[in-house]
């Protein structure tokens, strides 16, 4: 190949852009057998002379342990001088390192701030990402309407989640106005996108397809097919699937109801719920007052319920407000 074999030439005269691509086809297998250690060595010699494409790509070489140790330092190392550089990619992933707390202390106000300058460049998952960012409030105030903007901006770019979320504020007429048609639409539009190859295969898309079968959204209601979703998700430990398996117990969704099976899910992601709770997540903290509410996975415990219902309220999330409005009387007693 005479593309590969110039671009190898350049790279042992330290040509910084031909070594970055030249790691490309070891990485992904374009001209040779899938080589990570060879990629890694070529990431490292573009990234060294300031490449911020390679900075980028080496960073997810040690955020996944490909090519080399799984270091979540180093992978954070990277992104920041990418990001510093102004790219997208390492700015979105940087976001990420600081929501999660991977390599670095945990920041959402952080996350928030490096998602907006990739969100701003036009990544769509950056866009997404900041609408987590504002429904939650993680970082930022409860703003639906500003949630509503760059959930749309990333559902123009075709993310499939963005098209959910924005179907699902349609519906609720959070941010926008109620409008059950456009919902409808949109709703179909997000679960035909997660058919794609590129998308299904995701293990956040493939709850989101779990729920849609659910709940009926934008599919028809099957209780089966959500069934062996979650069961395979929740068998690997992700807490979502786990969740929402429990609750289908709970509820003899498709399945025989069995309340100890439940708690046993309920359990396995009560310290999950408790950390995102603690880190400023309203939906979380809105679960975790849910599940001491119902003695769901912990004791019953009304008071710490109305607690964890209060932090999420007083930041404007609707169904923390509607939940500690409906415990008004239990409080009493």
């Amino acid at each position: 190949m005479i593309g590969g074999v110039v671009m190898a030439d350049n790279a042992e005269q330290g040509d910084s852009r031909s070594q970055s691509d030249f790691a490309e086809t070891y990485r992904l297998g374009k001209s040779a057998s899938v080589d990570y250690k060879k990629a890694f060595e070529c990431y490292l010699k573009a990234a060294e002379q300031g490449s911020k494409e390679a900075q980028c790509c080496l960073g997810w070489m040690y955020y996944y342990g490909d090519g080399v140790e799984k270091d979540y330092q180093n992978a954070f190392e990277w992104f920041k001088k990418a990001s510093m550089q102004g790219d997208k990619d390492a700015q979105n992933s940087l976001g990420f390192m600081y929501s999660r707390g991977f390599g670095v202390e945990q920041n959402s106000k952080k996350a928030v701030e490096w998602y907006l300058k990739s969100a701003e460049q036009g990544k769509a998952y950056a866009q997404l990402n900041l609408g987590e960012m504002y429904c939650t409030g993680c970082g930022v105030e409860v703003d639906y309407s500003e949630a509503a903007i760059w959930f749309k901006k990333a559902a123009e770019q075709g993310v499939p989640k963005a098209i959910f979320y924005l179907a699902s504020m349609y519906r609720e007429g959070q941010g926008v106005r109620k409008n059950s048609k456009k919902s409808k639409e949109l709703y179909k539009q997000a679960f035909e996108s997660l058919q794609q190859p590129s998308e299904r295969d995701s293990v956040n898309n493939q709850c989101l397809i779990a729920y849609m079968y659910w709940q009926g959204l934008g599919v028809e209601q099957n209780f089966s097919k959500a069934l062996g979703i979650y069961e395979k998700l929740a068998e690997l430990g992700y807490p979502m699937a786990q969740n929402n398996l429990a609750r289908m117990y709970a509820n003899g969704d498709g399945i025989e109801k069995n309340q100890e099976k439940a708690n046993e899910l309920y359990k396995k992601q009560f310290e999950f719920v408790q950390k995102k709770a603690e880190q400023g997540d309203v939906v979380h903290q809105t679960n975790l007052g849910d599940m001491y509410r119902y003695g769901n996975g912990v004791k019953q415990d009304y008071s710490k319920a109305i607690e964890w219902y209060t932090k999420a309220a007083e930041r404007g999330y609707y169904d923390a407000i509607a939940r500690l409005d409906s415990m008004k009387d239990i409080s009493k007693n």
